[in-house]
């Protein structure tokens, strides 16, 4: 599974999918918590609600203000009006890389580092980088998206591991051939409800058949 890329101190990548209010965010909330021991700190980039919305330990108005004794915690980088982009956390993570720091970070959503389906700075920028070099780094990343057509098709080639939830049916076979969904991930896919995903490994085992529920204490508290 996924914990078998950090216990190799290698960092995974995983794109997380599907419509507004279906579980995305709840969903990041209980993977943060499993991968939390296996890394040595987790920024989210979060700019959507008036106040943090993961069950972070810390909270931060720019990734320039990470303490040591931030590490080993959950920190969202959050401020309104919001005061640090996505490429900052990004280049935050790529030093400290340099220091064998083991990061996560976590998109919430795709579309603010993007101009149009390309990345805001072109390949080279930071969050690019993360995504084509960071498994070899140690960091790792997460992000969320609604619509994978609106992606830059390198997102969903290079991202190992998908959490799908609830999906238009244009959507699901946009990603189909790509992902090798097999028809009954797509059926599973489009009957999904609020809070229940599937989870696929592109490239390695797809699809094992199941669909799981996101418990209810990792239900994000927006405002």
């Amino acid at each position: 599974m996924a914990e078998a890329t950090l216990d190799r101190d290698e960092g995974l990548r995983c794109l997380v999918m599907g419509n507004s209010r279906r579980g995305k965010s709840t969903g990041i909330n209980c993977a943060l918590r499993t991968w939390q021991p296996k890394v040595d700190a987790i920024l989210i980039h979060d700019a959507k609600y008036r106040v943090p919305q993961y069950a972070h330990d810390a909270v931060i108005a720019h990734v320039g203000d990470f303490q040591p004794e931030h590490g080993g915690k959950i920190v969202e980088v959050h401020s309104q009006p919001h005061v640090c982009d996505v490429d900052a956390v990004a280049t935050f993570a790529l030093d400290a890389s340099l220091q064998r720091m083991r990061t996560m970070v976590v998109v919430d959503e795709w579309v603010r580092a993007l101009d149009g389906r390309a990345f805001i700075g072109g390949s080279t920028s930071p969050i690019a980088r993360v995504l084509s070099e960071g498994g070899g780094l140690g960091i790792s990343l997460l992000g969320t998206i609604q619509i994978p057509q609106d992606a830059p098709p390198k997102l969903l080639q290079l991202c190992d591991w998908q959490m799908i939830f609830q999906m238009e049916s244009t959507s699901v076979r946009y990603v189909q051939r790509d992902l090798s969904l097999s028809d009954a991930a797509v059926t599973a896919i489009e009957t999904l409800q609020p809070g229940q995903f599937v989870l696929n490994e592109r490239g390695g085992g797809g699809w094992d058949g199941k669909v799981y529920v996101v418990p209810a204490e990792f239900v994000v508290k927006r405002a």
